[in-house]
């Protein structure tokens, strides 16, 4: 007989009140047996998308097992007026339980994955779901953005982008989703390649996360997980770990079992140490230590031979410094270091055998010296010696034939060598807040420099070589002790900006300016000079 309207409007204010309505109540405001009920559910899962919230494994298949129904609230309306036209058969039996439900994930097998694989992507939906209080479903896309630009900030509230590759799962994006705890359901998606959990509240990570082997990247990313599972180095296949901003306080040895892995993000944990079988890691080019609390770093760091970019900056503890090894010199691939902020007094003299390295970060350090090795850097190109306490560079500088930006801000030096003349590359030089009160000639044989900052370096005078540099187009020389411009300025063609603020210029040096300005370069002084 058909539903009555009384029991029609009961149901449909269950329906609104919640996400999830339990089966049990639902079947028992229809007044159904549970085998019609159950013989009508398929065809609703179907017709409707219902999703059956539980599941299960019994004897060796993926079984769902309902307790409760998500349904969009759009189309309960649908729905209850479909029930109008319905036929059931009353019962006034008690409940008894049956075996559990089959349930087809309809909307899921249509991309092609296996059955189980859609029921684990389910029973994620829900568990996602139930943590937001609002409905959230997977999307299909052809490969996964890292950055998450794709989707629009509604789409990305209620849709989790996934892909597939040869009918099965292959990458999940659990970006920014709340997680407190990672379903160990996930385990079982066996050919999942991708895993992006970044921006999570994690503490932890299941063990059964190193039953992923053909996983290749693993993005764990400000969360606050304080160890690694002991299973992590069953992920033979893994190429990225990005375990970047969390509490990691220690690895453990055998994360030196991952000899595929490329790159590794440890920056802004809380680590002491490093373990020594970190020098297995054979394919490593990439590693990042940023922000940690590491005083020394283990001589076994000389076996990754693939390494090409090495970050240790901010490994200072109060006022113990980072040790580099000298064994450092040992990496020959090494493209860029970076190790500013960590107090070091001094730099091993096997600096200078990194004979492919391009980038050199040592701002914020104690240095006092440099060994004459490092001129042998000759593929570097940037050379950052900001906030040390140089008082000298070495002659051997100007053999950086590749060198083009120099920072050398904030030091204590009085005088630069002429073997800076030399450096032909170079396009950019900050020698400000230093004690030079003159320069080089040399300096005039920087063809190629564009930049040359000297604010507050204490100069009395500019060479007239000054006026060599045809390519100069900025010369800062503010809070100086300047009382006349050389008239080679003039010769400078390219010049667009001088500042001169806060010099004692006399009346010779008023008419220099007048002239500059007429040939359009913008000129900043004191009114008064």
């Amino acid at each position: 007989m058909p539903l009555d309207k009384e029991t029609l409007e009961k149901l449909k204010h269950v329906l609104l009140m919640s996400n999830f309505t339990k089966m049990e109540q639902m079947q028992k405001i229809l007044g159904i047996d549970e085998e019609t009920f159950n013989e009508k559910l398929f065809y609703w899962v179907e017709k409707f998308d219902f999703i059956i919230d539980k599941w299960n494994i019994i004897d060796g298949e993926f079984i769902i097992v309902g307790d409760y129904i998500t349904m969009n609230k759009n189309i309960i309306d649908r729905f209850i007026e479909e029930l109008k036209y319905e036929n059931f058969k009353k019962t006034n039996k008690p409940n008894q339980k049956t075996q559990p439900l089959k349930v087809k994930n309809y909307k899921l097998t249509l991309w092609g994955i296996p059955q189980f694989e859609a029921d684990i992507l389910h029973e994620l939906e829900n568990f996602i779901t139930k943590l937001h209080n609002y409905y959230v479903s997977f999307k299909p896309v052809d490969k996964i953005d890292d950055g998450n630009t794709r989707l629009s900030h509604s789409q990305w509230k209620t849709e989790i982008e996934f892909s597939v590759e040869n009918n099965r799962v292959t990458e999940i994006d659990f970006y920014f989703r709340d997680l407190t705890n990672l379903p160990e359901s996930i385990s079982y998606l066996k050919k999942l390649k991708i895993l992006i959990l970044k921006n999570n509240k994690l503490k932890t990570l299941p063990e059964s996360l190193g039953n992923l082997t053909s996983l290749k990247k693993l993005l764990i990313d400000d969360n606050q997980i304080s160890s690694l599972p002991k299973s992590i180095p069953n992920l033979k296949s893994l190429q990225i770990l990005d375990l970047s901003n969390n509490h990691l306080t220690f690895l453990q040895e055998s994360i030196g079992n991952l000899e595929k892995l490329k790159t590794l993000n440890l920056k802004n944990n809380r680590l002491t140490t490093l373990p020594k079988s970190i020098g297995n890691l054979s394919s490593l080019q990439n590693l990042n230590l940023r922000n940690n609390k590491l005083t020394t770093i283990p001589e076994s760091i000389c076996k990754l031979k693939f390494l090409s970019n090495l970050n240790l900056s901010g490994n200072s503890r109060l006022k113990k410094s980072l040790v580099l090894p000298e064994s450092i010199g040992q990496l020959f691939s090494l493209k860029e270091l970076s190790s500013a902020g960590n107090q070091l007094s001094t730099l091993p003299e096997s600096i200078g055998n990194l004979s492919s390295l391009e980038i050199l970060q040592l701002n914020n350090n104690k240095l006092i010296t440099l060994p004459e090795s490092i001129g042998n850097l000759s593929f570097l190109k940037e050379l950052y010696l900001g906030g040390n306490e140089l008082t000298t560079l070495p002659k051997s500088i100007g053999n950086l034939k590749s060198l083009t930006n120099l920072y050398l801000w904030k030091n204590k030096l009085t005088t630069l060598p002429e073997s800076i003349g030399d450096l032909k590359s170079l396009q950019t030089i900050y020698i400000e807040n230093n004690k030079l009160s003159t320069l080089p000639e040399s300096i005039g044989n920087l063809k190629s420099l564009q930049i040359l900052n000297l604010n507050y370096t204490k100069l009395t005078t500019l060479p007239e070589s000054i006026g060599n540099l045809k390519s100069l187009q900025t010369i800062y020389i503010k809070n100086n002790k300047l009382s006349t411009l050389p008239e080679s300025l003039t010769n400078i063609t390219s010049l667009k900006y001088l500042h001169l603020f806060d010099n004692l210029l006399d009346s010779k040096s008023k008419s220099l300016v007048e002239q500059l300005k007429k040939t359009s370069v913008s000129i900043q002084i004191n009114k008064r000079f």
